[in-house]
């Protein structure tokens, strides 16, 4: 029987089996029904994923590398789609080159998370607390 058709009367015998829980709540037979429905509805999709996934990796184990081309062509394509070709500066100019496109994101990235509270060791400073004489410790 085809998996398709085996989860389609399940489906239907569930749709059943929830309408009659509806129109009479307290039945055990029904929702010992109904449980047995969802186990078995588990189970065959349990049973799909796992001859789906076989067969794929017998597929793999057939063909091999035997698509290596194609996929270090696609990975190749989206390295150059996911590159960064030109870039407009503040002035609205665009530009091309790599070195100075680099150069305005390091720019860029610095102005925009650089805190505007002053350095680090201004705040250490201010930080640091009196010391506790012994005189005053033996008070």
């Amino acid at each position: 029987m085809n998996f398709s058709n085996q989860v389609e009367k399940n489906t239907a015998k569930l749709q059943f089996v929830e309408s009659k829980i509806i129109a009479n709540p307290q039945r055990q037979r029904f929702n010992a029904w109904h449980f047995r429905l969802l186990k078995q509805r588990e189970k065959l999709l349990l049973f799909n994923k796992r001859y789906w996934g076989k067969l794929g990796r017998k597929k793999w184990l057939i063909d091999g590398d035997r698509n290596s081309w194609y996929f270090h062509q696609s990975a190749k394509a989206r390295n150059r789609n996911c590159s960064i070709l030109q870039i407009k500066d503040p002035s609205g100019i665009w530009i091309e080159d790599p070195e100075v496109i680099r150069h305005q994101f390091l720019q860029d990235y610095t102005q925009r998370f650089t805190s505007a509270r002053g350095s680090l060791a201004m705040l250490n400073c201010n930080l640091t607390l009196p010391l506790v004489t012994v005189e005053e410790m033996l008070l």
